[in-house]
């Protein structure tokens, strides 16, 4: 069976245009996520973001993903293949340098504990509103349970961290390979241009 190809290259420019747009929703998402552990509270119209973040996301991890099968080393051949690890943390943000590479990995995580640790807020269901006689709602899978105020609230700050945290996680790392890769193709063309001879003809 072959391996899996995915080849989308759009360029240093477009490079650089999804980068800087993971940039810029990691800040507002790791803001967001910040915001609601230190207040315990769901920051109120934040949703309207998911709709930018929704396309850039898409794109970004398509493009992380091609960059990151092309760096893929070759498989060796029979059982050892099997538990080789085609990926490195040189071969995912080799571009970058050492306090760059470490400060994405740290904010990627930071963003996966502040997902997990959101679980524990809507494990009664997700919290929605209801009749004047049961106004504050967790609906588990059809399973609805009156609540109270402070409860429900809690359940609305627990989703919205874990929305903040896995986004957080995700344009961090999509920031970090195709920063990662512009500045190795950067690398690249200066190291060829400085190989090329010189043709000129002596005067």
């Amino acid at each position: 069976m072959s391996s899996l190809k995915l080849n989308w290259d759009p360029g240093e420019r477009v490079d650089r245009r999804l980068a800087q747009g993971a940039l810029l929703a990691a800040v507002l998402s790791g803001a967001t996520l910040l915001f609601v552990v230190l207040t315990g509270e769901a920051l109120d119209g934040v949703a309207i973001l998911l709709l930018p973040a929704i396309p850039l996301l898409a794109a970004g991890q398509i493009r992380a993903i091609s960059i990151l099968i092309a760096r893929q080393a070759p498989r060796r051949p029979g059982l050892a293949g099997m538990f080789q690890s085609g990926l490195t943390t040189r071969a995912i943000l080799g571009g970058l340098r050492p306090a760059w590479a470490a400060a994405v990995f740290l904010v990627f995580l930071l963003g996966w504990l502040g997902a997990m640790t959101g679980f524990a807020d809507v494990t009664g269901g997700n919290p929605q509103t209801g009749p004047a006689g049961c106004p504050y709602q967790l609906n588990d899978h059809g399973s609805v349970t009156c609540v109270s105020k402070a409860t429900y609230e809690r359940a609305r700050a627990g989703g919205e961290q874990i929305t903040a945290g896995v986004l957080l996680g995700f344009f961090a790392m999509h920031f970090g390979v195709i920063e990662s890769e512009i500045l190795r193709r950067r690398k690249s063309a200066a190291d060829d241009e400085y190989a090329q001879p010189e043709t000129g003809l002596p005067g």
